[in-house]
């Protein structure tokens, strides 16, 4: 297991003479340090922006391994502010060659974490891109757009990772769905897997879980700010990350399902809050 903590960031001091005792102290305690880790989460992806600039400008491009450092220690800073402990299960392949994840899609706290435990780029929602200062970052990453109710978007992004991973030679990852979900009821579309068997791309099968878990889910209504501060109002929370053994596609139908059926064994008895 790898664990990444949190620094304190600020210090309170009670100016009352009787101060909160107990689980009311750590709540008060909790609550006025989430303004400031709010702020730091903006704070750590500015910084990633503005060193990924600096390295481009000084080199006249953004070398591949440079920019992979400039994610990983991101990643490993935002979690950190989170209070997230982080489970690998499984090994993660070794990466000599580019790879593409596929798994479910929880939050968009799984873009980190996976950027956490390997050398990855994204395909993403079109929105991200506009989100401050994260929507810079992302396409500075080389985040890969996709508007999901536009064709012409799709096929442009099909290229795109195509583009990334034979010329590249960068690592994608992709969530099939297309959107959040805790069931993965939503099936996965298949153009990934179709471009992985033509061109005989390795496919690492990952699924995530997490503790709490609709507290991190940004799924139904949730909005990112308010979630996002839900999120750090958390003392400590828990990622599970599952990598099964890598493959190659042989029926991109066949083994679509076979992997969306394996990351929805995690979730075969959630039952939503307001349903129990």
């Amino acid at each position: 297991m790898i664990r990444y903590r949190v620094r304190r960031i600020l210090k309170f001091r009670d100016t009352e003479k009787t101060a909160p005792k107990g689980a009311r102290r750590k709540a008060l305690k909790r609550n006025l340090s989430v303004p400031a880790k709010f702020a730091r989460v903006f704070r750590i992806t500015a910084s990633a922006y503005r060193q990924a600039v600096k390295v481009e400008k000084e080199e006249g491009h953004l070398p591949q391994g440079r920019l992979q450092n400039i994610i990983l220690d991101w990643a490993q800073k935002l979690l950190g502010v989170m209070s997230m402990d982080v489970e690998i299960k499984g090994v993660p392949p070794e990466m000599n060659r580019p790879v593409l994840f596929v798994g479910n899609h929880l939050s968009y706290v799984d873009i980190p974490l996976l950027m956490a435990c390997v050398p990855v780029v994204f395909v993403a929602k079109e929105e991200v891109s506009k989100w401050l200062i994260i929507g810079q970052a992302s396409k500075k990453a080389g985040t890969v757009f996709v508007k999901r109710e536009s064709g012409k978007s799709r096929a442009n992004a099909a290229e795109a990772i195509a583009d990334a991973l034979l010329k590249r030679k960068q690592s994608i990852g992709i969530f099939p769905s297309g959107t959040t979900c805790i069931s993965e009821d939503v099936p996965w579309r298949h153009g990934a897997f179709k471009l992985a068997e033509k061109h005989q791309i390795p496919v690492q099968p990952f699924r995530i879980k997490y503790e709490p878990l609709r507290k991190l889910a940004y799924i139904e209504k949730d909005t990112f700010a308010t979630h996002l501060l839900g999120l750090l109002r958390l003392e400590r929370v828990k990622a599970t990350i599952e990598f099964d053994e890598i493959r190659l596609i042989s029926d991109h139908a066949s083994d679509c399902d076979t992997i969306r059926a394996w990351t929805k064994e995690l979730f075969a008895d959630y039952q939503a809050p307001d349903e129990k």
